[in-house]
C-alpha cells in the first residue's frame, strides 16, 4: 500500500508541475553555446530523474520473522 501511494504522489507532482508549465508563459534569451544548453538539460534531466526515483523507491523487505539462518 506504501508503495501506492509513492506512486500516486509522483504522479500528482508531475500533473501540478504539467499545468503550472502549461499556463506559464517566460521568455529568456540565452547567450550560451550549444554544449553549454545540452549540458544544462542532461543535468535537468538527470535531477529530475533522481528526485523521482527517490519519491518512488522500495524500502528494502525484511525477512520473515520466523526464518533462521542457520
Amino acid at each position: 500500500m506504501r508503495r501506492n501511494q509513492k506512486i500516486a504522489l509522483a504522479l500528482a507532482i508531475l500533473l501540478a508541475f504539467g499545468l503550472v508549465w502549461s499556463r506559464l508563459r517566460i521568455y529568456v534569451w540565452l547567450h550560451a553555446s550549444l554544449w553549454a544548453v545540452l549540458v544544462a538539460l542532461f543535468c535537468l534531466a538527470l535531477a529530475l530523474s533522481l528526485g523521482l526515483s527517490a519519491v518512488t523507491e522500495r524500502p528494502p523487505q525484511e525477512p520473515p520473522p520466523d526464518a533462521d539462518d542457520s
